[in-house]
């Protein structure tokens, strides 16, 4: 199996593309990608499902999308906003490659919500990961522990 697709949620559209891979930046609008992996096999490196979307779009909230895919009962999800490419190849496992085996298929995995989608705004919330360091927290004077130095006696 090697399909790629175009995911458009200016256009609500999935359309399948050769070379998707290589072509992922010229077909999203950007050179800066991100590559998640979604699925991939231990003992075959060229068999994996990929997904490729622009980090830096995420202030587009009015091209918000869902891909959902299962796989032995569990949930495969991605949120992305604007333009994202999913490649499949190699030996997908068949629940998968059903899923991704046409523009059809895939499309019934794909939600593209509306601007007023609360429900999606609050998965990604929740499923994010904040690339900032969380701010540090600094005692209280009240609270620090006196170490015994200083001037004055400590007994």
């Amino acid at each position: 199996m090697f399909l790629s697709y175009l995911i458009d949620p200016d256009d609500r559209t999935v359309r399948k593309v050769y070379d998707g891979f290589d072509n992922a930046a010229s077909l999203i609008g950007t050179d800066d990608i991100e590559v998640n992996g979604l699925w991939e096999s231990l003992f075959d490196p060229d068999s994996s499902v990929i997904f490729i979307f622009a980090p830096d779009a995420s202030d587009e909230t009015d091209r918000l999308f869902r891909l959902h895919l299962t796989y032995e009962g569990r949930e495969i999800e991605k949120v992305a906003f604007g333009k994202a490419v999913l490649v499949a190849c190699g030996s997908v496992p068949a629940e998968i490659a059903a899923q991704v085996s046409s523009v059809q298929t895939l499309t019934t995995a794909i939600d593209f919500g509306d601007t007023t989608s609360t429900e999606m705004v609050d998965w990604l919330k929740r499923h994010a990961v904040n690339s900032q360091r969380a701010p540090a927290r600094r005692a209280g004077a009240k609270s620090r522990a006196h170490t015994g130095r200083g001037t004055g006696s400590n007994r």
